[in-house]
């Protein structure tokens, strides 16, 4: 079956991580991990190891309907799946150990993620729904479900930042509805703050295909791109339009360069480009 997902991670290598071939493998020098996972509409999960030529080091077993996306741990060799069985499922790379498996949606796993701080798992979902989970115990600890202020089709996309200000994370989520939310989600039981939706950006006309939050450092903005062949820049605190990029075709995927205010974008026009 076609692949449908592909996703590189680049981390220290533990104790108990190697390459098959150490002797010629140069990027051992600095002890850095680069494994490439891919996944397929049959629902095979593939890792390889990019330090020893991109051979292939072992399937990843568990689902049986097609893998709609895949993201690692920022600071390890784990690996997470959204999949159409309506389940996000997380595996050790280095031994294929499955670690742990979400189920709660009643949809396909449309989008997902670690958070930054590497403590929460994030998924969105065709049902419309947007969960934060607990990724030892796999138990749901947020919740934003369709309606309401929330999202009213299926959510296609989504980032999260941490809020270092009262330790929690705001999540960007965009839907089929052509809008996006941007969610304050509570993960502490202790806190008395709710998790809520903070603002609703409207301005695309078609689907919404992709959301990045910018760096912080570089300043308070956001992007998003659409069926709609734009890609909208939004200033977080007004919730307005700071700028539009045109595609000639649907925006697939976008990028900020890190520490920076330039963008990557695709698109279905077979462009890539590069926006400052």
């Amino acid at each position: 079956e076609s692949v449908s997902a592909v996703k590189f991670s680049r981390h220290h290598r533990s104790n108990n991580e190697s390459t098959n071939d150490d002797s010629n493998n140069n990027n051992n020098n600095n002890n850095t991990a680069v494994l490439l996972a891919t996944g397929s509409l049959d629902g095979t999960v593939s890792v390889y190891d990019a330090n020893a030529g991109g051979k292939y080091v072992r399937r990843l077993e568990g689902p049986e309907t097609g893998v709609e996306w895949l993201e690692w741990h920022p600071n390890g060799p784990i690996v997470l799946a959204g999949c159409e069985d309506f389940c996000a499922w997380m595996w050790n790379a280095s031994d294929g150990n499955l670690m742990q498996v979400f189920a709660g949606h009643s949809g396909s796993v449309s989008c997902g993620q670690f958070s930054k701080d590497g403590k929460v798992v994030f998924t969105g979902s065709f049902d419309g729904s947007f969960r934060a989970w607990n990724p030892r115990s796999g138990m749901t600890i947020a919740a934003f479900q369709k309606g309401g202020l929330f999202h009213d089709g299926p959510v296609t996309c989504m980032d999260s930042i941490v809020d270092e200000s009262n330790n929690s994370y705001v999540a960007l989520t965009g839907s089929e509805d052509c809008a996006l939310k941007l969610s304050a989600v509570n993960t502490s039981a202790e806190s008395a703050e709710r998790s809520k939706v903070l603002g609703n950006f409207l301005a695309h006309e078609k689907c919404i295909e992709c959301v990045e939050f910018c760096d912080r450092t570089v300043g308070n903005y956001a992007a998003s791109g659409s069926v709609d062949a734009t890609i909208r820049v939004w200033d977080l605190p007004t919730q307005k339009v700071r700028g539009v990029l045109g595609h000639g075709k649907a925006v697939s995927q976008l990028k900020w360069v890190p520490n920076s205010a330039m963008l990557y974008s695709t698109s279905t026009d077979g462009v890539v480009r590069l926006w400052d």
